[in-house]
């Protein structure tokens, strides 16, 4: 399973700009794996933060360009991507993880100086900088391939003028935040709708988190693909309904194998009879085949059948079938909607097909 999962995941085209952060599966259960993270929606349960930033990116071509926090991000790393792998990366860092020859503006300096001042330090090679910008408390950021310029503004509430304001905002914090947050937005997709059924076994809870995990990168990579392609809103289902979808086409596939495989046992044990009747020299023809089909297959699709609704209501309804404005008494049974059908067109028929 877990095998399957990564090679999709290997299978995705690859952007210029990528998001590295870890991932918590929530599980209360008795295991050494199991971590607490403070400030995240699932605090307790099993991270996955992958062995280092260096092995997520052995799949990345070079002059791509990674964002990841501050529970990855040091000098090494920074350089050790850039001059081996030639990827540019950015992200928070840890005030402790700065060297202590890097001098920067201490915060009672900053804070005088009032929210959007910052500091910056280049490398002498011009090859990485590290910034210091003060909002409500000090921030320190890394980067190999950008600094503060140019400044923009950008909006923050103010607790003390009770409004929003402009705040000044280097270049490298824009970067940042315009990037960073792909996990967390498969973070929050899969808190909705998760397999939370209660088990001691953390072996099952990584399964059920990796199933949701393929589900919701599916619909991520869904949505992408229809707003590519400009569909409109109202023809975009949402996560509820992707799901949906997806668990009725497996329960569907389910049916139809097994109906083929009864077709494959019939026809197996029919043609064993009529091998046995020629051998012993029987002049009857082959026996004909079943005219009924097996249950199975007669109820396998019996969901969308057409109900006449012409005794619920006085007139007809308009065809929903996208470019028909023909009108209708054939209402379809499960999706509620009308469709027409006669001897000249079948919209019924091109609705569930198509």
């Amino acid at each position: 399973m877990l095998a399957r999962v990564r090679n999709a995941c290997l299978e995705n085209p690859r952007p210029k700009e990528i998001s590295i952060d870890e991932q918590m599966i929530p599980f209360h259960g008795q295991v050494r794996m199991k971590q607490f993270v403070r400030g995240k929606p699932q605090p307790v349960g099993l991270k996955i933060s992958g062995r280092v930033v260096l092995k997520l990116c052995d799949s990345l071509p070079a002059g791509s360009s990674i964002f990841i926090d501050r529970y990855f991000t040091s000098v090494p790393v920074l350089e050790t991507l850039l001059s081996h792998r030639n990827i540019f990366c950015t992200g928070t860092i840890m005030s402790n993880r700065i060297p202590r020859s890097v001098e920067l503006k201490r915060d009672n300096e900053m804070k005088r100086e009032g929210r959007g001042c910052h500091d910056q330090v280049v490398r002498l090679d011009d090859k990485m900088s590290i910034v210091k910008w003060y909002d409500n408390r000090p921030i320190y950021l890394g980067s190999t391939i950008c600094g503060v310029s140019p400044i923009e503004e950008c909006r923050r509430w103010s607790k003390k003028d009770s409004a929003y304001i402009q705040v000044p905002c280097p270049y490298i914090v824009k970067m940042y935040n315009t990037n960073m947050g792909g996990v967390d937005l498969l973070d929050r997709i899969l808190s909705k709708y998760a397999m939370r059924n209660r088990t001691k076994k953390w072996t099952v809870r990584v399964l059920h988190h990796f199933f949701d995990f393929a589900v919701a990168a599916a619909w991520i990579e869904y949505r992408y693909a229809a707003q590519l392609n400009k569909w409109p809103s109202k023809d975009i289902l949402s996560y509820f309904l992707f799901k949906m979808d997806i668990a009725e086409n497996l329960i569907y596939y389910r049916r139809e194998r097994e109906v083929q495989q009864e077709h494959e046992e019939e026809s197996d044990d029919a043609e064993e009879e009529d091998d046995g009747v020629e051998q012993a020299g029987s002049k009857r023809k082959r026996r004909a085949t079943q005219s009924l089909p097996p249950k199975a297959a007669r109820i396998q699709n019996a969901i969308h059948m057409p109900e006449m609704m012409h005794n619920q209501q006085k007139s007809r309804s308009r065809c929903r079938f996208p470019g028909c404005s023909s009108v209708t008494y054939i209402r379809c049974t499960q999706c509620k909607v009308f469709l027409c059908f006669t001897t000249e067109r079948n919209s019924f028929r091109n609705f569930h097909m198509k």
